[in-house]
C-alpha cells in the first residue's frame, strides 16, 4: 500500500512521509486514506511476425498478469525477456506476485528443421541404395530442399526432400510410379 491521499481539516494536503505539522495552536483533523499499490505491465513483439496480447495491462500488487504470445504463420517464439531478463518460451507468459512493473519483449524467428543424416531404402526393399546429405540444412516453413537424386539402371529415377508441413517433419520420396511418405 501507499498514501493516495492527506487532508488536514478538510485541506488537501501535498503527499509526504512523514507528514508534519508546524504549529501546533489549532486542533487538526488529519485524514490518511491509503491505496493498493498497482504497476504497469508492457508487452512488445521485436522484429514483428508475431504478436503479444494485451499490449498494456495494470496489476495489484501481488495479482497476476497473463500475456498471450502468438507468432504468425511459418514462425515460432524464439525468446521473451522480462524486464531484460530472459525466461522460458511459452505461448502463454503469467507473471505471478506482480510487486514491480514490467516490460516483456517477444521476439519471432522463422521455422526451421534439419534434414537427417541419411535417407535409406525409403520406399522398398527392391529399392537398393541411399541417399546422404552433406551436413545439416536449414529449410524455412513451406520450402523444399533437395539432397540427391540417384538412377538406377533397371528402376526408376527418384528424390528426397525434406518439407515443412503444419509444424511436422515429413520425409518424402517421389518415384515414377507413386509417392512413398516416411
Amino acid at each position: 500500500y501507499s498514501i493516495g491521499s492527506i487532508t488536514d481539516n478538510g485541506v488537501s494536503m501535498p503527499i509526504v512521509n512523514p507528514y508534519a505539522i508546524s504549529t501546533l495552536s489549532l486542533s487538526h483533523n488529519v485524514v490518511v486514506t491509503f491505496v493498493l499499490n498497482n504497476y504497469a505491465v508492457t508487452a512488445s513483439v521485436s522484429g514483428g511476425n508475431g504478436t503479444v496480447t494485451p499490449a498494456t495491462q495494470t496489476v495489484n500488487w501481488g495479482g497476476s498478469a497473463t500475456i498471450n504470445i502468438t507468432p504468425s504463420a511459418g514462425y515460432g517464439i524464439a525468446g521473451i525477456t522480462d524486464n531484460g531478463v530472459s525466461v522460458a518460451v511459452t505461448g502463454t507468459y503469467v507473471i505471478t506476485g506482480v510487486a514491480v512493473s514490467h516490460t516483456v519483449v517477444a521476439t519471432f524467428g522463422v521455422n526451421t528443421i534439419n534434414n537427417p543424416a541419411t535417407v535409406t531404402n525409403v520406399a522398398t526393399q527392391t529399392l537398393s541404395g541411399s541417399i546422404a546429405s552433406s551436413g545439416h540444412v536449414t529449410l524455412s516453413a513451406n520450402t523444399a530442399a533437395t539432397f540427391g537424386t540417384v538412377a538406377y539402371p533397371t528402376l526408376t529415377t527418384w528424390t528426397s526432400s525434406v518439407n515443412l508441413v503444419s509444424g511436422a517433419n515429413i520425409i518424402t520420396a517421389t518415384f515414377a510410379n507413386g509417392t512413398a511418405i516416411v
